[in-house]
């Protein structure tokens, strides 16, 4: 840069001193090479030395597919090229300070990698932890997110978090990508910006019991358990997982706002039983989101199941749903869904009433099928029909004028 101001300068000008520029900031990459789980010990990384505040380090699957760290380090990234256990010795513990998806990576080369993190981490500014399809990475520890950044969990494959996720109130969290993040234990800070955001794929509640608020806005949240509060604007609401347990219930223990997407609610006609969403102890409102059945037995006519509610909150007299034609339903309403038709009420719970097979409009198409007549068939005998009348006018005009 010096010498380009100094070419352009004419040769009579006089000279003035500028400044020296910063040294930029020199990120190394660290390669982990050990045959043994021992951070600290020489000769255990590309370079020789254990990584240093600003390094990338670099966890590949021709190494020891263990390692524990001793001390309190920045990093600018981790990157899991292979299986691999991180734990802690000695209270060691993480800062990432990588942006975009370099902060953390698990994309296996040349397999899928599993992965467990078992050091506390924390975030700095705004950063993407991303997970490749197929791959795994387990989080047991807690983790703190900066309060003025987002940490955002870009799983295309599984991620399974058991600590605790605090955003420290203001902190933003967000879920991206096509693959699920699986939630269990009791551990879960305040989260800012209206909750954890499930954007894309799906975020799994597996018998959870959080102090965190949930909003969906495009991807879909599902499972059973205790959250803070509930907010649906876009994508989808889910209580149970159909692969492991069909019916559950979610609680959304300070209110449940239901402004768009859908709520899936499953029914078991064999077993009388229904997924439940409820507002616990706060408000049940909305009136945007579209309620979808999905009937894994039919029940018998008559047979009611309650799918949305409160403990010991209130309902919002303006709360609505939406039939999946896209109608309001009013109390009484009768709509179809899951194959059958039902009717809705809003009576103390939101309760929907099995009426049996909806109602069939037959079509022009459907009538002719029944007679056995083939309509292209009968096409073709009206246009038989249509050049035997032109002929014969046609032969009768000609004898006339004979």
């Amino acid at each position: 840069m010096r010498r380009s101001v100094l070419l352009a300068l004419p040769a009579c000008a006089a000279l003035v001193a500028l400044p020296a520029l910063p040294a930029a900031a020199v990120v190394d990459t660290q390669t982990w090479t050990s045959a043994s789980h021992q951070w600290w010990t020489s000769g255990t990384w590309s370079t020789g030395e254990a990584p240093e505040n600003g390094d990338i380090v670099i966890f590949p699957s021709t190494a020891y597919p263990r390692s524990d760290v001793n001390y309190a380090v920045s990093l600018a990234g981790l990157q899991f090229t292979g299986d691999h256990l991180l734990g802690s010795a000695s209270g060691g513990t993480i800062t990432l300070t990588g942006s975009g998806g370099e902060a953390l990576s698990v994309a296996g080369d040349p397999d899928p990698a599993e992965v467990t993190i078992n050091v506390d981490l924390a975030t700095t500014g705004t950063q993407s932890w991303h997970v490749a399809a197929g791959n795994t990475l387990t989080v047991p520890t807690w983790v703190t997110v900066a309060t003025d950044g987002e940490l955002v969990l870009d799983v295309d494959g599984t991620m399974n978090v058991s600590g605790n996720i605090n955003g420290q109130v203001t902190g933003l969290v967000s879920k991206t990508g096509s693959g699920t993040v699986i939630r269990t234990g009791g551990s879960g800070g305040a989260i800012g910006g209206g909750g954890l955001d499930v954007r894309e794929g799906e975020f799994l509640l597996d018998e959870v019991s959080l102090g965190t608020a949930f909003q969906t806005t495009g991807g879909t949240l599902s499972g059973d358990g205790v959250v803070d509060s509930i907010t649906a604007t876009s994508g989808v609401i889910a209580p149970s997982d159909a692969a492991a347990d069909p019916i559950g219930i979610l609680v959304g223990a300070h209110g449940v706002a239901l402004n768009g997407g859908s709520y899936v609610a499953s029914i078991d006609g064999d077993t009388l039983t229904s997924d439940y969403l409820t507002g616990g102890n706060g408000v049940l409102s909305g009136a945007g989101t579209t309620l979808e059945l999905e009937v894994l037995s039919t029940p018998a006519i008559g047979d009611s199941f309650e799918i949305v509610g409160v403990q010991f909150g209130s309902i919002d007299a303006a709360f609505r749903l939406l039939a999946p034609a896209g109608d309001t339903l009013d109390e009484g309403d009768e709509f179809v869904s899951g194959g059958g038709l039902w009717s809705i009420s809003y009576a103390d719970v939101v309760t929907v009433t099995y009426l049996g097979l909806p109602p069939v409009t037959p079509e022009e198409d459907d009538e002719l099928a029944e007679t056995g007549v083939d309509d292209t068939l009968f096409a073709g005998l009206a246009a038989g029909a249509v050049l035997l009348t032109v002929g014969g006018l046609a032969l009768a005009l000609r004898r006339r004028h004979v």
